[in-house]
């Protein structure tokens, strides 16, 4: 007996099953011995769906695909010691709940202690939205301030409108890309979480050395965030020592730790050339 089967569900089902592969393979370090193929267009699936919003498709994807000059640049949602860093408002967006700006892996410019993270030439920004009322229309409005650079600096303000109805055909392939270029989650492929340790007025960050080297390679910088604070450490002033990475925020331009620090919300990005790999909470 043949089964009917539902485009949109078995093309979703084939991604995810693809993800959790691709995470299986970074975490076991095969995906460094997997050859490149050509990809063959013509044998792209493609699918629309036509319903109204329901609960399985209540968070819906937009994207924002920012263009630049050659050799121009933008910023990461952190853009370093020597960087401007954006601001995206929602204000006047009609029926929507929240949003959320899904930042690809970035890569850094600059030197040491000068340095920026962010994106050259162009970059894709998927927006995840969630509706009020599934049942209506969305409006977006974004007003977007950001840094744009060549030699020096220009702030620009760009104000984008989007609407989008129940049923919208929706094809988000460059959106699935660039969300699949988020900095790798940690817990989704089964990586400890670092050893944290706090004492006078500084934090140690103590990583295990295979997980992180699996994950990306040529770790160039360490982005720790705690509470309001960010530490930005180059990877050069990291050690190694008996399989652990330790970096220390004493070794950031900021120094200073909050007053009050948890442990399960300090969050640590390791920026590397090929990807960039995320840690929340720690122990100690």
């Amino acid at each position: 007996m043949n089964q009917k089967i539902n485009p949109f569900e078995y093309s979703m089902s084939t991604i995810k099953s693809a993800f959790h592969s691709i995470a299986e393979r970074i975490k076991d370090g095969s995906i460094f011995k997997i050859k490149p193929l050509v990809q063959d267009k013509k044998k792209e699936l493609r699918y629309s769906k036509k319903s109204d919003f329901n609960e399985e498709i209540v968070e819906k994807y937009f994207e924002k695909k920012i263009d630049l000059n050659k050799n121009w640049k933008t910023y990461w949602r952190l853009p370093g010691n020597a960087g401007l860093e954006p601001l995206f408002t929602f204000d006047k967006s009609e029926n929507v709940l929240a949003a959320k700006i899904m930042w690809p892996s970035p890569i850094i410019f600059g030197e040491e202690n000068l340095s920026s993270i962010g994106y050259k030439d162009s970059v894709l920004l998927p927006l995840e939205v969630t509706p009020i009322d599934t049942s209506k229309p969305i409006k977006l409005e974004i007003q977007a301030n950001i840094g744009l650079c060549e030699d020096v600096c220009i702030p620009v303000t760009l104000n984008v409108s989007y609407f989008a109805t129940p049923g919208q055909n929706q094809e988000n392939y460059e959106s699935l890309g660039a969300i699949l270029s988020e900095p790798i989650k940690s817990d989704d492929i089964g990586f400890q979480p670092p050893l944290c340790i706090i004492k006078n007025g500084e934090l140690i960050m103590e990583f295990n050395e295979k997980n992180v080297k699996t994950g990306i390679e040529n770790i160039e910088l360490f982005v720790i965030e705690v509470g309001s604070s960010v530490f930005y450490v180059n990877s050069k002033k990291a050690y190694v020592f008996d399989d652990r990475i330790t970096v220390s925020t004493k070794n950031s331009v900021e120094t200073e730790l909050p007053g009050v620090i948890s442990r399960e919300t300090i969050k640590t990005t390791i920026i590397g050339s090929n990807q960039s790999l995320e840690f929340v909470g720690c122990s100690g």
